[in-house]
């Protein structure tokens, strides 16, 4: 089977890449605005900027209250949501050009009221400290510090309570300034839209944004420390969580497709389908829950290879051992050819869910942009992959000696 998804691409004279792609099976559209800033852009000290300038988007904008915002979303029948990366709205397809106007007006000129930034920096430290309340995500974050070591990518994205605690509007708008231009922007849209109205309203929205363009400085490589490293944290009493992990892969390596389907052998399958699942779960009673993935944080940097384990305070050791031995086994011997066939499967069921919804479809097109990747490239290569593609990322990518280690308990 073969994906082709069907879209139209623009470049405006700002340097604003415009993605538009139709989809008639329903009356409504959705709208994804991308911008090249987001967390890694965040100085140090001044960690969660990224996270707190985008959820302050519609504390007011261009004039408009955060009320007449809030409004505005309400009489195109849609919804908004905003990030640090930047915004994605759903709507009744008809209000399309309507709701690109408000985008523009909240990403080309946000007010960042000192009251509203007051209000939403005290919303994310109460998200934070819960957070942080959480055993899981202090090893999480523990797990990540000892990877990435001092490399951005070691950071939460959405800061730390010490360091959003210093953030005021003038932080918010110099960032959004920096890193909100022109030509660092995609706007993708998908759903019972036409080409050439949407394209026009985009242009007539962000057309005259003139934002200076200036050389933007490359993220730094991440260095492999590769050498294990343990850290011990305080967690519940009566369970443990035990990570593991080491430096992963960037989405644009050639093993890409075939660490998709070694996911789904080892530990990101739905149910108990997985290796790990079927051993510590299933087999052996050693786990309430079991996770591995080395391709969800792959993008432009290095992502992590984890392995996350919620099991007893006495039964963190074998359920190590069992890991370790799955790894190796995954490493010195090929997958059965109908297993790698079933994991291959819901790969590719998974690739052509992308492009059933409209927001779906947006995120695809953005990922398409990003990346430099086709849907039915990607799936003509996960249909390729065999036993001896899967062992053959396994070892080269699945290092056990290299394992870093976290333990709440």
């Amino acid at each position: 089977m073969v994906v082709k998804l069907a879209y139209r691409r623009e470049v405006l004279d700002n340097g604003l890449v415009c993605l538009v792609s139709r989809n008639p099976s329903a009356p409504s559209a959705a709208i994804e605005i991308h911008t090249d800033g987001g967390p890694l852009r965040d100085a140090r000290g001044l960690e969660g900027t990224a996270e707190l300038a985008g959820r302050c988007l519609t504390e007011g904008a261009a004039g408009r209250s955060v009320g007449a915002i809030a409004a505005r979303i309400e009489d195109v029948g849609g919804e908004l949501r905003t990030g640090s990366n930047g915004l994605s709205m759903t709507l009744l397809a008809e209000h399309v050009p309507q709701a690109m106007g408000l985008a523009a007006d909240l990403l080309r000129r946000p007010a960042f009221p000192t009251a509203g930034v007051r209000l939403r920096r005290e919303l994310l430290l109460d998200g934070l400290r819960a957070d942080l309340e959480l055993p899981e995500v202090r090893a999480r974050q523990a797990l990540r510090r000892l990877i990435y070591g001092h490399h951005p990518m070691a950071r939460p994205g959405g800061g730390q309570p010490k360091t959003v605690g210093r953030l005021r509007r003038g932080h918010l708008a110099d960032f959004h300034a920096r890193w909100c231009r022109p030509d660092r922007v995609v706007v993708s849209v998908a759903g019972d839209v036409g080409l050439a109205a949407t394209l026009a309203a985009v242009q007539g929205r962000f057309g005259s944004w003139n934002g200076v363009r200036r050389e933007v400085p490359a993220l730094p490589e991440v260095p492999d420390r590769a050498r294990p490293a343990e850290r011990s944290i305080k967690g519940r009493p009566e369970q443990a969580v035990l990570l593991m992990g080491h430096l992963g892969v960037k989405r644009d390596d050639t093993d890409f497709p075939a660490l998709l389907v070694l996911d789904r052998i080892l530990g990101h399958a739905a149910g108990l389908s997985d290796r790990l699942n079927a051993r510590l779960r299933e087999k052996e009673g050693l786990a309430y829950s079991v996770y591995a993935s080395i391709t969800a944080g792959a993008g432009m940097l290095p992502g992590l290879f984890t392995v996350e384990v919620a099991t007893s305070n006495d039964r963190v050791r074998r359920a190590e051992l069992c890991i370790r031995e799955e790894l190796d086994r995954l490493r010195s011997r090929a997958a059965p050819a109908a297993e790698v066939a079933r994991a291959r499967a819901v790969v590719a069921g998974g690739l052509l869910m992308h492009a059933e919804t409209n927001a779906a479809r947006c995120r695809l097109l953005i990922d398409m942009e990003r990346f430099g990747w086709a849907p039915a490239d990607l799936l003509e290569q996960v249909h390729g992959v065999g036993p001896s593609d899967v062992r053959r990322a396994a070892r080269r990518h699945l290092r056990p000696d290299d394992l870093c280690r976290v333990v709440a308990s």
